[in-house]
């Protein structure tokens, strides 16, 4: 059960976790730079160069990171509670970004105020319509089943959860990688996640718990993950045809398939396992980072700005290559660094004042 909260304690953030959310977020930022700027329509499949494959590479972590995401939410609050609190605070903050960013935009040119908008944005349709191509009405609405979630755990044994977790991985990632299955679906892909997440905090197997085993684990899976990409582009450009159904990104373009599930769980095991110092600046970056998905991913409008026309990424793509790596770390950084600033900016003087005047504890 949802449960009202003004007196318990914030948990003490691991800034290790924390440091992870940071490089997941920096990884979603990449991602946009690719697919939401168009500059992919730029790209020959047949006739790949070195600027594209840099790009398809670059721009292919952003499902993995959603995953990284949805396992440290299984991961922590397998243990917890879902509080009103909680939910409050991210449900107002979608909120508050939904308005805000449409708002500005709306006066800059790049969206348009009409009656059947507005009234979508009363009807909270930005979180309520699940959308089987958005992060976060799958996520709010996986949020609510936490508490029912929990209740499983707490009752299912080791055999049990081992054994749905075999059963959702061969129909999700097997049969949607492998297959080409259409069995995809936000909620229960993210259920899934948080099952995973639950089970390496409940039951680990010992070698969860080894830095030795995970990092080279981790070292493996990426490297798999970058050579599906290459391989899959040196054989379109020698048989001059599509590879079956397979394009060059297909075994991490979803957040279910192969190798973004075994990069994402790898990954979070090395930081699990990292012992990193405790950081007040780590931790209060990494508190932005829904902020900085809200921000920069906010509308069809935002995306145009920002990726088509302020960077300008297809301009970009006619650099050399070296420019190309040089000023895509540069957006990268710069554009989670600004709307982290952002953000920052919202918690102190909006989200913290709002919750205080309400007598919740932030």
């Amino acid at each position: 059960m949802m449960t009202v909260s003004t007196s318990i304690p914030a948990a003490k953030r691991s800034s290790n976790i924390e440091l992870l959310r940071i490089v997941a977020m920096l990884a979603i930022v990449a991602h946009h730079y690719v697919v939401n700027s168009t500059v992919t329509e730029l790209f020959d499949p047949f006739h790949p160069t070195a600027n594209s494959v840099f790009l398809q590479l670059w721009g292919m972590w952003g499902k993995t990171a959603i995953n990284v995401f949805v396992l440290i939410t299984g991961y922590f609050m397998c243990q917890s509670r879902l509080t009103m609190r909680r939910y409050l605070k991210m449900l107002l903050e979608i909120v508050f970004y939904s308005w805000v960013i449409w708002f500005v935009l709306a006066m800059c040119g790049y969206e348009a105020i009409t009656w059947k908008g507005t009234i979508n944005r009363f009807l909270l349709r930005d979180i309520t319509s699940n959308q089987n191509d958005g992060f976060v009405p799958g996520f709010m609405w996986m949020y609510l089943m936490i508490p029912a979630m929990n209740v499983y755990l707490q009752a299912a044994s080791k055999r049990n959860l081992y054994l749905l977790l075999t059963v959702l991985l061969m129909m999700f990632t097997f049969c949607g990688t492998f297959l080409n299955a259409n069995v995809y679906h936000h909620v229960f892909w993210y259920l899934t996640l948080y099952l995973i997440g639950a089970t390496i905090r409940k039951y680990p197997f010992s070698w969860m718990n080894q830095s030795r085993i995970c990092l080279p684990l981790f070292a493996a899976s990426l490297i798999m993950a970058v050579c599906s990409v290459v391989v899959i582009d040196v054989a379109m450009w020698h048989f001059k045809r599509p590879i079956w159904v397979w394009k060059p990104t297909s075994f991490v373009s979803d957040s279910h398939k192969l190798f973004a599930l075994m990069v994402s769980v790898s990954l979070f095991l090395v930081f699990k396992n990292w012992k990193f110092p405790q950081s007040r600046f780590v931790n209060t970056v990494a508190s932005t980072t829904f902020g900085v998905l809200l921000i920069h991913a906010a509308s069809d409008g935002m995306r145009k700005w920002l990726w088509q026309d302020f960077v300008n990424v297809p301009a970009a793509y006619s650099m050399s290559l070296p420019m190309l790596i040089g000023y895509s770390v540069v957006v990268m950084v710069g554009v989670f660094a600004v709307c982290s600033a952002l953000d920052y900016l919202r918690i102190r003087f909006v989200e913290r004042p709002v919750f205080k005047g309400w007598g919740v504890k932030v």
